[in-house]
């Protein structure tokens, strides 16, 4: 049975750490109470009458009809991910938290979900050497190799056939939101027929150049690690490791319950999806909630929503984290705030990258330590109530 890495054990720990830490103050009492009921949002807005900036249809797409994709066809045009459905925050690292605790506190739950994840990955990398043969056309980039461009055509008919594949949610669901289902042998038959073009497309200069260069790619952080591991997964035998789940993209596209017991507190974690369809399904995860995990992406501060080019995702983040936090049914709640990827947003300051360049009113130098802080504090200024209990994690869960 695939052992969770070393590094990601301490990652889970540090996590875990970091909620319970949050709630050590009401730990007598939950444990009376016999558990703690949270929710983990990475990309979500309330609409209604919360003040800040609470309006909205509720899937923080921005196009109104609370959908959470632009194309209003219930789909995404990427691989899935549950924090990447429209213009808001994507990649948030919200799924990989619950995978982490699950590695440490739930191993059963996960291992029977261990072959649903290999369909996701089958998904993850088609839809990732997809996207790579759109960047290389939409920036006229010439394939290395001419024998590639049958390969090529073949990924590129895929589209439609791709859109009929997705898991759009995993483990425990309320019975009553449905889920997208696929046939299994189909798509893993699939996979197995493109194996030859995406081996080939991917060792090619020109898709490696796209790469490279990204040229208005919407590529997920775990796109290379699958393609770089394609000849692995197309084993027959193939069963994902812990990594592999860990890397693995799947969308929320229903409310999914995860029970952990850590330090004999029953933790009861709701992950919400946003869709407008689900809204008669929020009430009932939305009452008595002990807390809410937010999770934000801090390596995202350079980078603009895929639906708006002049809205920095950072931006957004802090627009919806206002319309979570000073929300009347969140009143009394305590909320974690975890500013996620610090290890991609160290990489991107060693490489030069300025903060000021997209946060004028940043003033300090360009380092870790003071460039955290000032992103903290601009989280906690959303807060309308200046004792509201907001506790601040830096976490690198990817």
């Amino acid at each position: 049975m695939p052992l969770i890495s070393r590094t990601e054990q301490k990652k889970a720990k540090a996590l875990s750490d970091a909620i319970d830490k949050s709630l050590r103050a009401d730990k007598e009492r939950l444990q009376k109470e016999r558990g703690a009921k949270l929710l983990i949002l990475g990309k979500f807005k309330l609409g209604g009458d919360g003040g800040g900036n609470g309006g909205g249809d509720g899937d923080g797409d921005g196009d109104g009809d609370g959908d959470g994709d632009d194309d209003n066809d219930g789909d995404d045009d990427n691989d899935g991910d549950d924090d990447n459905d429209g213009g808001g925050p994507s990649e948030t690292g919200k799924t990989t938290v619950l995978k982490q605790l699950k590695l440490l506190y739930g191993r059963k739950g996960l291992d029977a979900e261990r072959q649903t994840y290999r369909r996701v990955v089958h998904l993850n990398i088609m839809k990732a050497i997809q996207s790579l043969c759109y960047g290389l056309q939409r920036a006229n980039i010439p394939l290395e190799h001419a024998e590639n461009i049958a390969h090529l055509e073949t990924v590129m008919r895929l589209e439609a056939t791709l859109k009929r594949y997705s898991i759009t949610s995993i483990g425990f669901t309320n019975p009553a939101i449905p889920r997208k289902i696929t046939d299994a042998k189909a798509e893993t038959d699939m996979f197995l027929d493109m194996v030859p073009a995406i081996r080939a497309l991917w060792a090619d200069g020109g898709i490696q150049e796209t790469f490279r260069t990204g040229a208005n790619l919407n590529l997920q952080d775990s796109a290379r690690y699958f393609l770089d591991s394609v000849d692995r997964i197309a084993n027959l035998n193939y069963v994902p490791t812990d990594d592999d789940i860990l890397q693995a993209r799947v969308r929320t596209l229903a409310v999914s319950e995860h029970i952990f017991n850590i330090d004999g507190v029953t933790y009861k974690i709701f992950d919400v999806g946003g869709q407008k369809s689900l809204r008669k399904y929020w009430a009932p995860y939305f009452d008595d909630v002990n807390a809410i995990i937010f999770m934000v992406a801090i390596s995202a501060y350079d980078q603009t929503c895929e639906d708006d080019a002049s809205l920095n995702r950072l931006e957004e983040c802090m627009s919806l984290f206002n319309s979570i936090a000073n929300h009347k049914l969140f009143e009394i709640t305590s909320f974690l705030l975890f500013l996620n990827k610090i290890d991609i947003f160290q990489q991107k300051l060693d490489s030069g990258s300025l903060v000021s360049d997209y946060f004028p009113d940043y003033k300090g130098p360009n380092d870790y330590e003071n460039t955290t802080i000032f992103f903290q504090q601009r989280f906690l200024q959303q807060c309308k109530d200046t004792t509201k209990q907001v506790y601040t994690h830096f976490t690198h869960a990817t």
